[in-house]
């Protein structure tokens, strides 16, 4: 029967931690041809770990070490194996002069010296050179000083390793060693950089049956380790109980947690911590932090950490943000309607002689409309013409949402629109009394907020005031604006006061052609759709001729929208009229989706032909 493989992956180990000891144990148990056949050459010849390194260390033991199976302990393997690499004594000189008359010093001096590698950075080669000195040559016998020196030099971030680690700490234990608490507080600086749950729960339950407690650096670690395991509530509570115990917690645990936290977009419980440490510390915040959290609160639209940064430091001079950051803000400040925050990154901005352009102004221009501020919001426009930048419709959609987004709701708010309305007409009127030049795209959307709140009629009122408050006068966006609500189906145009709508239409139409205003694509194509729904629909073809000539003489190809090209195909059949057929055929041409249209045009042509009543077609030139 053959034998089911298991596949070991990194779930596997998760579940069952211990796999690999069990696995290492075995390895060192087979003889050199079993061993050979199960793993592949390059592992056995390759060195996973510096020559310093306890033999069991490795995952997989290099082949010389499986082979030989002594009484040497993991200490006194160090030294054999970091031996035949390079001279001992040089590679000591070289690392630090205090040793270049190693030979002189006694063992209590080069204790003191090996304490001291512990407490510097990247200190693993030393750390290892100077154990295997002190075992082999002065044939010191492992103690708790040696072990827990190496167990130190894993503590290094690229060499060291919790597998070691763990090695050792378990040797020790069979050496009769008894660890004290500073060398379960190395095992945690060893755990900080090579994460180990379980074997840090271990270390946990061995200081408290020991009665061991946290000095603390070992509180800070712990509080790093936790991190290193995204056990933020964790970190969090052990930080709290930090400050309750009196303790002098450091200011880069700090840093490193808000990092961490902002990583995983707990902005909320960043920024809590920030504000609580901002009002214990102050000003002894690094600027790097402040400037970190100022680009991740901005880029995720927070609007309360943006807020708070930008007070704390940018409006005290302390920090200069980034163009892109400002940019950040002033899109954040349009979305929750923060005005003053929205003025002062654009003014950030201004400083710089930076050149503002459209999407600078627009946010800045909603955030005014949100707060209630529509006098401030109009003159927002004004500003974006005199630097040159002309404001169209799409400039002013915050606007039109202001005052007409309750229009289709019950009669109370419908009315409260139709004051929103006046209002903002009346803030026009005054601004031009005051010497503004109003820009024709504020009474545009004044405009349109009085069609869709109120009547057509009111409408052409505002219209034909429109004169009084904008020099320039209407401009095609007018027009359009008019002509929108004229091509609105019936059950759409609830506006007793327009029955006919063609009628209406062609006076815009010669007012467009009095005024000089060239027409543009959506302007043909609305009177397109007007003239089609009165009985006599030849005009329809008229502009649709004028529209193609227009766009031709400018190097364009105009012609109706897919949704004007299907009314006007289903009124020609509805009449009978064989330019239906013309319509579908260059709907097909431009790539209209037409063939429902088509299939639908032809049942229904049938149909047409089937009536008894036979009326003479009126055949159209075109």
């Amino acid at each position: 029967m053959p034998t089911t493989r298991i596949p070991i992956d990194g779930l596997w180990r998760c579940l069952c931690p211990s796999f690999d000891d069990i696995v290492v144990s075995r390895v060192a148990r087979l003889p050199r041809s079993s061993i050979q056949q199960q793993l592949p050459k390059n592992v056995l010849s390759r060195r996973a770990f510096y020559t310093c390194r306890p033999r069991l260390s490795d995952a997989v033991a290099p082949q010389a070490q499986i082979e030989e199976v002594t009484t040497r302990t993991q200490v006194q393997e160090v030294a054999r194996t970091s031996r035949t690499q390079r001279p001992l004594k040089k590679q000591l000189a070289i690392a630090d002069p205090e040793l270049t008359e190693l030979d002189q010093i006694p063992n209590e001096q080069l204790h003191q010296i090996l304490k001291r590698f512990c407490t510097e950075p990247d200190s693993y080669r030393k750390i290892c050179s100077l154990v295997d000195y002190l075992i082999v040559d002065r044939g010191e016998k492992p103690a708790l000083l040696h072990y827990d020196a190496l167990i130190r030099a894993n503590s290094d971030a690229e060499m060291g390793s919790v597998l070691v680690a763990k090695r050792l700490y378990e040797e020790m234990r069979q050496q009769g060693i008894k660890p004290d608490a500073w060398f379960y507080h190395a095992l945690l600086e060893v755990l900080v950089n090579h994460p180990d749950y379980i074997f840090r729960a271990q270390v946990m339950q061995e200081m408290k049956e020991w009665w061991f407690g946290l000095s603390p650096d070992g509180h800070h670690n712990l509080v790093l380790t936790h991190l290193r395991d995204r056990e933020f509530e964790l970190a969090i509570d052990r930080l709290e109980q930090m400050a309750v115990d009196g303790l002098n917690i450091q200011p880069w645990l700090y840093d490193v947690l808000l990092y961490r936290l902002v990583e995983v977009d707990e902005l909320d419980l960043a920024l809590k911590i920030l504000s609580d440490r901002y009002e214990e510390q102050g000003h002894n915040i690094d600027l790097n932090i402040w400037y970190y959290l100022l680009d991740k609160f901005s880029e995720a639209y927070h609007h309360e950490g943006t807020s708070y940064v930008w007070k704390a430091c940018v409006q005290t001079a302390r920090l200069n943000p980034s163009d892109g950051m400002c940019l950040n803000v002033i899109n954040l400040a349009g979305r929750y309607g923060d005005a003053v925050l929205a003025t002062a990154a654009l003014r950030t901005l201004s400083t710089r002689q930076t050149a503002l352009s459209a999407y600078h102004y627009e946010p800045l221009l909603e955030a005014y409309v949100k707060s209630g501020d529509l006098t401030t919001a109009f003159r927002v426009l004004i500003i974006m013409a005199k630097a040159g930048i002309e404001p169209n419709e799409t400039h002013t959609r915050p606007i039109y949402t202001h005052l007409a987004q309750d229009s289709d709701r019950d009669s109370h708010t419908a009315a409260r629109d139709k004051s929103r309305v006046v209002e903002a007409w009346r803030i026009l009127e005054n601004m031009h009394a005051a010497g503004h030049v109003i820009p024709i795209a504020a009474a545009n959307v004044v405009l349109e907020a009085t069609l869709s709140t109120m009547s057509f009629s009111e409408g052409l009122v505002r219209y034909k005031q429109l004169h009084n408050i904008c020099p320039s006068g209407p401009n095609s966006e007018t027009f359009n604006i008019l002509l929108r609500t004229l091509s609105r189906d019936d059950g759409e145009l609830e506006d007793e006061t327009v029955r006919d709508p063609k009628p209406l239409a062609m006076f815009l139409a010669s007012e467009m052609r009095a005024l000089k205003i060239v027409p543009t694509h959506l302007t043909y194509d609305r009177l397109i759709l007007i003239c089609i729904k009165g009985s006599d629909f030849s005009d329809a073809f008229k502009y649709l001729e004028e529209m193609e000539s227009v766009g031709k003489s400018r190097g364009e190809k105009w012609w109706m929208r897919q949704g004007t090209a299907t009314h006007m195909v289903k009124r020609c059949v509805a009449k009978g009229d064989e330019r239906a057929w013309r319509i579908l055929e260059e709907m097909n041409k431009r790539g209209f989706n037409h063939e429902r249209l088509y299939t639908w045009a032809q049942s229904n042509w049938i149909l047409q032909e089937s009536k008894e009543e036979k009326e003479p077609k009126v055949q159209y030139d075109y």
